[in-house]
């Protein structure tokens, strides 16, 4: 009877572990939304944006790219609200970031100067989200302050495709 008991526990001690390893490996995300852009209005000022939605997109975001202009942007989407971390891997320009949730302003970066030339990924600085967070958009720099945005400040987002 205790040899059976000890046997019970051990295949439930491995079904646990099987279970703990396959919910706690990465997922791949796919597109979230199948549209193209959106128009995002955040008092009454207008940034065209493009979508991040797929995993590809969230990680290269605007990386690469030589210029953005003004009341342009990247507004990346994701599944569900959580802690996000950004860096500005292979950025060539400043950018002003808003941190979403709910439609609301919970924290912004301002002014987020590309990384010096040579550093390592390990040492580019990581910005991390106040709070929990469900979308994030990425524009021009000097845009927070020139639409005088504020922690609290909601936004209207309406999306369209092609």
């Amino acid at each position: 009877m205790k040899k059976v008991k000890v046997i019970i526990l051990i295949l439930l001690i491995i079904l646990a572990a099987i279970i703990y390893f396959v919910w706690s490996q990465p997922k791949e995300i796919g597109p979230l939304i199948e549209v193209e852009g959106a128009s995002v209005f955040i008092n009454n000022n207008l940034i065209n944006a493009e979508i991040a939605a797929s995993s590809e997109e969230l990680i290269r975001g605007l990386s690469g790219r030589l210029e953005i202009r003004d009341n342009q942007g990247m507004l990346f989407v994701f599944p569900e609200a959580d802690l996000r971390s950004f860096w500005m891997k292979d950025m060539n320009f400043a950018i002003d970031l808003l941190w979403i949730n709910n439609n609301q302003i919970v924290g912004f970066e301002h002014n987020m100067l590309p990384p010096e030339t040579g550093l390592s990924d390990s040492n580019l600085p990581r910005y991390i989200s106040p709070s929990p967070v469900n979308k994030v958009l990425e524009f021009s720099s000097g845009s927070i302050e020139k639409f005088d945005i504020k922690v609290g400040d909601e936004v209207k987002i309406q999306y369209y495709s092609s």
